[in-house]
């Protein structure tokens, strides 16, 4: 019997078609017709590295380990360079049937080992769903990273699904109880909060710290002019002394 023939498969189109045939599967005909005029542009091998390879590359000097999260389409980009272009690794990737586990993961493992957890999750559903352990972690005083997608520009969401999964201010549901939140808009922006986001996660009293990264700007090729990621530099706690 012959030995099928290989065909290397561009990651970033494969994860563009998978996408596309789950919207199909639960959105309305005329919802997913509609989604094919507006498509959001996909960094691939021959463009170079996507942003979301840039966001992993902010990520993995912050010394987190682990993410816990329900895949999402709204950062399926994320996802997918954590695990092919990060190796998986500084974070790796730990699947989770529900929202509410991975923040409630997330939550132990932050207590456990006083070391930030990230999650991600949608910016709408997925965010009410995890809001309750985000809360949990609040109360705890544990260290939590949640990187939330959601497209911001109206006229890049694709079909009713996208509609329904995005939201004008995603951190709003969870602003009273975390200590800093921020929607970045470029490169710089998200590189620059991340970083800031995380030094505030883990300066005492540890708390829980927000960051969306929108759907479109993960799938956009990274420009030449690449901006310097900030080092992060944790803020060392008060102590008192005698005079």
């Amino acid at each position: 019997m012959p030995t099928p023939k290989k065909t290397p498969v561009n990651r970033r189109n494969f994860l563009e078609g998978a996408a596309a045939g789950a919207a199909a599967f639960v959105a309305p005909a005329e919802a997913v017709a509609g989604s094919a005029q507006a498509p959001a542009p996909v960094a691939d091998e021959a463009q170079g590295k996507p942003v979301s390879g840039f966001m992993v590359d902010v990520i993995k000097p912050l010394g987190i380990e682990v993410l816990f999260a329900m895949p999402g389409g709204s950062f399926g980009h994320l996802h997918e360079s954590v695990i092919n272009y990060g190796n998986n690794e500084n974070p790796e990737f730990y699947t989770c049937m529900h929202e509410e586990s991975s923040a409630a993961m997330a939550c132990g493992y932050a207590k456990i080992e006083g070391k930030p957890a990230l999650i991600a999750a949608h910016g709408t559903v997925g965010l009410q769903h995890a809001a309750m352990n985000i809360y949990e972690a609040f109360c705890d005083r544990g260290p939590l990273l949640a990187i939330l997608g959601s497209p911001a520009d109206a006229a890049r969401r694709s079909g009713e699904v996208a509609w329904v999964h995005a939201v004008h201010d995603a951190c709003a549901m969870i602003r009273d109880y975390t200590k800093c939140d921020d929607g970045p808009a470029s490169l710089g922006h998200f590189a620059e909060s991340t970083v800031r986001a995380s030094k505030i996660a883990m300066t005492p009293p540890y708390g829980p710290v927000a960051i969306v990264a929108d759907q479109v700007l993960q799938s956009s090729p990274v420009p030449r002019n690449a901006p310097r990621i900030p080092e992060l530099s944790l803020a060392s706690p008060g102590s008192a002394r005698s005079v």
